[in-house]
């Protein structure tokens, strides 16, 4: 096996113990020091460094996106004791005429009958959490809002002037549907549905229908959605008695609002969620050095970083779960930056991606090594060997980076860490040849 090591107390006591029993290695690639000159040979070593160390947290941030940005909506009710969220939408206008095919002739009638119709929305069920029975309630909204900067409190937060929602978190008008899952987000497969009968239909295909809004009470729950569509099959006037024709109807817009807002942490790192919280820190190698523990010596001496070979580095990040409903259920990409000019904190622009990456042999794709963060880990790990090897070899051996979540991943809840993440690293040590 490698060699361990652990610098501050660890380090002192590893030490103390090397000077009565002297150092071990494996070697790496060889069978045997037969193969190296004089018998020498390069030992590969590994050594655990407290944050301390190496690292400056250089601030944490949030507020670079909402609910419009996020990709996903959201319902919940009561999760955690605190969270509510209700989704709000509008749909395209549903076709005036209806265009069929009968009798190998094209056809189209602007008068139809209803036969069915219903709203739908695919479950991210990795996502979403809860187990007892919930009600979800479809509904018009009762007055007009602002898909833009509508919020729990406020229909309407513009320049024009702010508008409040009757009713917090979307004011209810007619009741158009509902649907109740037994067993949760469990229940809900991977579809919720809810069906519309002829008079909801007529509602929310009607060109001044100001939106709908869905809602969920019962147990407590965190439903993770995407967008509604509404599909109808009905049955043009011109058309046989069995015909019918599905028709569609995908979003115009749709949002969500919640609250309360995310919670900040007080010195834990932040990232991701849905403010895209980042954190901003600093790793400094100038001054780390790493043991070196000669074959069957006595002493294990230490040398600067940049003299050893970098074989793996990698972040280890210990998580730590934030109040309020905001944890992550499921898993949730995490990246690290370059930050340019940190000294502007939340303005501080990012530069490339630095995690190590890595070849899928299925489809040939690169593919950031960063994986995705779950939630039950103990430890996350973020390699970073590839970035911090050419960092160590660097004049100025520093370097500025941020840890937040993946766009295209983006995840409702916020990932927190302990603030003193450590940093694993295994390098060879040079080997050095006795001359005969």
């Amino acid at each position: 096996m490698r060699r361990r090591f652990y610098t501050g107390r660890g380090l002192a006591l590893a030490l103390a113990a090397l000077a009565g029993v002297g150092c071990t290695d494996r070697i790496p690639t060889a069978g045997g020091a037969e193969l190296f000159p004089g018998g020498a040979r390069p030992r590969t070593l590994e050594v655990t460094l407290p944050a301390e160390s190496f690292l400056q947290t250089l601030g944490r941030f949030s507020g670079f996106s909402g609910p419009r940005e996020a990709g996903f909506l959201l319902v919940a009710n009561r999760f955690e004791g605190a969270l509510e969220a209700n989704t709000l939408g509008r749909l395209t206008a549903f076709p005036a005429t209806i265009n069929y095919s009968q009798g190998g002739t094209s056809r189209s009638d602007s008068v139809f009958g209803f036969v069915q119709a219903q709203l739908f929305a695919a479950v991210d069920t990795a996502a979403s959490a809860g187990t007892g029975q919930v009600t979800l309630q479809l509904w018009e909204v009762g007055q007009e809002w602002d898909p833009a900067t509508a919020t729990w409190q406020l229909a309407v937060d513009t320049t024009g002037g702010r508008v409040a929602w009757r009713t917090p978190g979307g004011t209810r008008g007619a009741a158009l549907s509902q649907l109740v899952l037994p067993q949760g987000v469990r229940s809900a497969g991977d579809t919720v549905r809810f069906a519309l009968d002829s008079l909801a239909f007529r509602r929310i295909i009607r060109t001044d229908f100001p939106g709908f809004l869905v809602t969920a009470n019962g147990t407590p729950v965190r439903l993770q959605t995407r967008s509604f569509a509404l599909r109808a099959s009905v049955r043009p006037r011109s058309a046989s008695p069995d015909t019918t024709i599905t028709v569609s109807v995908s979003p115009a817009v749709q949002t969500f609002v919640f609250t309360p807002e995310p919670p900040r942490a007080e010195s834990a790192w932040e990232a991701g969620g849905i403010r895209a919280a980042r954190t901003l820190f600093r790793i400094d190698l100038r001054n780390v050095r790493v043991p070196v523990c000669e074959p069957g010596g006595t002493a294990c001496p230490t040398v600067p970083l940049r003299e050893v070979t970098l074989n793996q580095a990698a972040l280890l990040l210990r998580p730590t779960p934030p109040p309020g409903g905001f944890r992550p259920i499921g898993p949730m990409p995490i990246l690290v930056r370059r930050v340019l000019e940190p000294e502007l904190g939340r303005r501080a622009p990012l530069s490339d991606v630095v995690n190590d990456v890595e070849l899928n042999t299925e489809n040939q794709a690169f593919s950031y090594r960063a994986g995705t963060f779950v939630p039950t880990d103990s430890v996350y790990t973020v390699p970073l060997t590839a970035y911090l090897s050419g960092v160590a070899a660097s004049d100025t051996a520093v370097a500025n980076l941020a840890l937040l979540g993946q766009p295209e991943g983006a995840s409702f809840g916020v990932a927190w860490f302990a603030p003193n993440p450590r940093l694993r690293i295994v390098y060879t040590v040079p080997a050095r040849p006795s001359l005969p």
